[in-house]
């Protein structure tokens, strides 16, 4: 689970995941991009319901989409908001 006060961030930053895998699909990215970038973003809610405090693998989550298309940056930089 996501501590309650970076609760907020977490939503925010899943909120643009959903968007920028979006803008995946209208840049015609390939289905085996969008299908990766969809692998990652399913765990996300289960780290968010998760007993255990799980924001660093969240966190690492929005790095690694970061890292392979820059368009979710804008999701890590919710996330550490």
């Amino acid at each position: 689970m996501v501590p309650v006060g970076k609760f907020t961030s977490a939503l925010r930053a899943l909120n643009w995941v959903l968007i920028a895998t979006r803008q995946l699909a209208y840049e015609k990215a390939s289905h085996q991009e969008i299908a990766s970038a969809l692998d990652i973003a399913e765990y996300l809610p289960l780290l968010l319901t998760d007993e255990r405090d799980r924001s660093e693998s969240f966190r690492e989550c929005l790095v690694d989409l970061s890292q392979r298309w820059p368009v979710f940056h804008r999701a890590l930089t919710e996330f550490d908001s």
